[in-house]
């Protein structure tokens, strides 16, 4: 699942920002809420950035190595090592945001360089 939010009201789209959570995460704690950060997409920072759009994918649950089922970009080799256990995970994860990306890219009529990823 995706969260997306479009560019401020009368502003068309000029650039797309791809925020990838944090392990254990949640795409959803990127959208406004009670908490006071200011990403430029929120109402906090109205007007810095009219014309982003910004897409929050939400990672997958996944069985972690000591028993948890936590969201994550990809599997880890343990609990205190920030390692990857399983490659698989990694590459289904990769190929899920390059999808995401060639569509935003589509969106901007193919300008690559006005598309972002970060997290």
């Amino acid at each position: 699942k995706n969260y997306y939010v479009t560019p401020s009201a009368g502003n068309p789209h000029r650039c797309t920002l791809v925020y990838l959570h944090g392990f254990c995460g949640n795409a959803a704690e990127y959208l406004e809420g009670d908490w006071c950060f200011s990403y430029p997409w929120t109402r906090f920072a109205s007007p810095y950035a009219p014309g982003l759009r910004v897409v929050l994918p939400m990672a997958p649950r996944l069985q972690q190595p000591w028993g948890e089922l936590r969201r994550g970009w990809y599997t880890y080799r343990s609990k205190s090592r920030n390692a990857i256990g399983d490659h698989a995970s990694l590459a289904a994860s990769r190929e899920r945001i390059l999808e995401v990306l060639r569509a935003e890219i589509d969106l901007l009529g193919g300008a690559a360089e006005r598309c972002f990823l970060g997290g």
